[in-house]
């Protein structure tokens, strides 16, 4: 009752009640900002990241870029001796010129051979025209029988022309191959002119989209190998961050929901975006001495798990870095999907 009692006579001071009246509103806007945001300054900034390297061996005679220098998409950053590729060229080119060549030799055997076959065909069909003549004349004594065993002797000839004529059009044939391009030889050799023209465009290293030069270890002389990177390459089409969340508050966080990001080289920009994905283990899981909680001086520990957040918005005149610090914050009642 005294406590009652006090607590009405406190009230009935004003300068109590004004204390009241302003932390009554402030306290409804903190618990509206905790009931429908979720934040952590656990979140660093990351792009997507490639090492350029050279698809063909040669000794570097060009580098176009700098360190650290922002290139456009198919900006020429290095090139190889294209020379000795000229060469490999050249030689397939007419490499393909001699297979047109053998393969035209080979359809012209293939045209004789079918004219002999042709030919013998008439032979047979003349011989055969000829027998029944013959065996009539021989018949009615006109000739000797021996004339009926030469025609015969003729006809077995010409079946056996014809046999081995057509032997020789499909050993021609089968030596030829598919007519035109289909032909395996023309083929081979202009897969070997492809080959050839690949190469050379290899020898040339592009920029495979806008970003940035980082780590240039590239030097005109060197000689290099296939796969030997020559520079670290950071596409700047897409940022995002990795925001390490507390398990326990992952409950409200869904993938859709946008985000603020407030990126502390930058203090006065706020980025948009929005959580793309939701890892599905905790960062110890995959590290190099993962945790083993089976052993007797077990302490529990609160686990974080990183949420990818898309930024939507990068600004030209705020280029963001690699490995930065970031603060997030998400609207755990707003969607983008």
């Amino acid at each position: 009752m005294q406590v009652l009692n006090l607590m009405k006579e406190n009230l009935k001071k004003p300068w109590v009640c004004l204390g009241i009246a302003l932390a009554l509103p402030l306290l409804i806007l903190f618990l509206y900002h905790y009931l429908r945001y979720q934040s952590t300054d656990n979140a660093y900034i990351n792009a997507h990241t490639t090492a350029l390297a050279t698809l063909v061996p040669g000794k570097i005679i060009r580098v176009l870029v700098n360190d650290h220098q922002a290139v456009v998409k198919d900006q020429l950053l290095f090139e190889v001796d294209p020379e000795p590729f000229k060469v490999a060229l050249n030689k397939a080119n007419a490499l393909l010129e001699i297979a047109k060549q053998t393969v035209g030799a080979e359809e012209a055997a293939v045209e004789v051979a079918q004219a002999q076959v042709n030919a013998r065909q008439a032979d047979l069909d003349k011989v055969t025209l000829n027998v029944p003549r013959v065996e009539q004349l021989v018949g009615k004594k006109f000739l000797s029988a021996s004339e009926e065993d030469n025609i015969v002797a003729t006809l077995k000839t010409a079946v056996a022309s014809l046999d081995e004529a057509k032997a020789q059009l499909k050993q021609a044939e089968k030596k030829y191959g598919k007519p035109g391009l289909g032909n395996a030889t023309i083929q081979e050799a202009l897969a070997n002119v492809q080959e050839a023209e690949l190469n050379l465009r290899y020898t040339q290293v592009l920029s495979p989209a806008d970003g940035f030069i980082s780590e240039l270890h590239a030097e005109v002389g060197k000689v290099v190998q296939p796969g030997e990177s020559l520079c670290a390459f950071v596409d700047s089409r897409s940022f995002w961050v990795d925001a390490n969340f507390k398990e326990t508050e992952l409950t409200d966080i869904k993938i859709g929901q946008r985000a603020e990001i407030s990126v502390d080289m930058y203090p006065d920009i706020i980025f948009k975006g929005y959580v793309e994905s939701i890892s599905p283990n905790t960062g110890t899981v995959f590290s190099l001495l993962p945790p083993q909680n089976a052993s007797g001086n077990w302490v529990k520990v609160t686990q974080r798990v990183a949420a990818k957040i898309l930024i939507d918005n990068p600004k030209t005149g705020a280029p963001l870095k690699i490995g930065t610090s970031a603060t997030v914050t998400i609207d755990l009642h707003s969607t983008t999907l």
